[in-house]
């Protein structure tokens, strides 16, 4: 294998490359792709690929369960995934956590906790996996998981609209038909030593904010990739969802939500990562999340904000997107009117206020 693809000099370009066009006639490929050689080369490897990976896989597995063991407790802590289990109902997934500890040599009465998002399967009174879970053992205290609900209330806080923009441009790249292949295409042109694009997940930890960065240093290359795809793409919808992204990067909110969210998000993903290590005390935790709280709090002065302006504003110098422009001026509720009056911008300067920003 050459790169990670079979080296049969017979195989088909759009099985790695260019991808498909006509999808009307596929059926009628994938059958001549299975009598070619490059096909029956393939078939050959995976099953002795997918022992290795698998020897690879029971080996992790053992030395976190010797790790498991060392300790007088432990927690449970799932995320569920369709592909791994035929249902996520909640009595299959009790089943398959169970099995886990069987297979482990875990015995369910050292469980003291259980942690899992806010699903409907996952966490309730009654027929769901904690109820399942806390029934068999009184011992294992469920909470909902911190992490997964900071990472979204944080997020939604901060630049929730430039997320949200953040991920919907993320999909045309991964999922469209030949886009991620002339991203990669572009990127090689433009810029080769910049690194790859990341696809955003809202309810990922650690990760939000390199997805952020790499929207910021891909920034042109993205908005040449829309036009690219616009082009060569002829469902309407595809179209209108191309539209809709090139729109939001050409405006000046967007690259501003993205900035700021890359600032602030990456310390708190730092202490995440932190946070996450094995040997991580509680006063150790406690310590670090202070240290965090008093860096965020230190970017809150008109120097800081001068820095991360300026930033901006040579980042506006490189990429193609709307000036900046005020407003219109709202009338505020009643509910959020104080004695205080507001202050009246005459014009623009440095955007909204750090106060009002920071």
């Amino acid at each position: 294998m050459k790169g990670g693809k079979v080296g049969n000099t017979k195989v088909e370009s759009r099985f790695i490359s260019t991808g498909f066009t006509n999808w009307r006639d596929a059926t009628k490929t994938f059958r001549k792709h299975e009598q070619s050689d490059c096909h029956k080369e393939a078939v050959e490897r995976h099953p002795i690929q997918n022992k290795i990976i698998q020897i690879m896989s029971l080996g992790i597995l053992r030395k976190v369960a010797n790790s498991v063991l060392e300790d007088a407790f432990f927690t449970i802590m799932v995320d569920e995934t369709t592909d791994a289990v035929p249902s996520i109902d909640a009595q299959t997934i009790t089943n398959v956590i169970k099995d886990t500890l069987l297979r482990m040599r875990l015995q369910l009465c050292k469980c003291r906790w259980q942690s899992y998002n806010g699903a409907s399967n996952m966490s309730g009174a009654k027929r769901v996996v904690a109820a399942n879970i806390t029934a068999e053992e009184p011992s294992a205290i469920y909470t909902h998981c911190y992490g997964h609900a900071l990472i979204l209330a944080v997020g939604d806080t901060i630049c929730g609209d430039s997320l949200d923009a953040v991920c919907e441009s993320s999909k045309p790249v991964k999922f469209l038909p030949k886009c991620e292949g002339q991203f990669e295409k572009l990127r090689k042109e433009m810029s080769p030593y910049t690194p790859g694009f990341r696809v955003l997940c809202p309810t990922r930890w650690t990760v939000t904010a390199e997805c952020l960065k790499s929207v910021l240093d891909n920034y042109s290359i993205l908005q040449k990739l829309w036009d690219t795809t616009y082009e060569t793409t002829k469902d309407t919808e595809t179209k209108v969802h191309i539209v809709g992204v090139k729109s939001q990067m050409a405006s000046f909110d967007f690259l501003y939500g993205v900035t700021l969210g890359y600032k602030l998000l990456k310390h708190s993903d730092n202490l995440s990562k932190a946070l996450q290590h094995k040997d991580m005390s509680a006063s150790e935790g406690h310590f670090l999340a202070h240290v965090t709280v008093s860096t965020l709090g230190k970017l809150r002065t008109d120097d800081t904000y001068d820095q991360f302006w300026g930033s901006i504003d040579t980042k506006l110098n490189n990429v193609d997107v709307n000036e900046p422009t005020l407003p219109r001026r709202r009338k505020l509720p009643k509910r959020y009117k104080t004695e205080r009056r507001r202050p009246c911008v005459s014009e623009f300067t440095k955007g909204p206020t750090s106060q009002a920003v920071l």
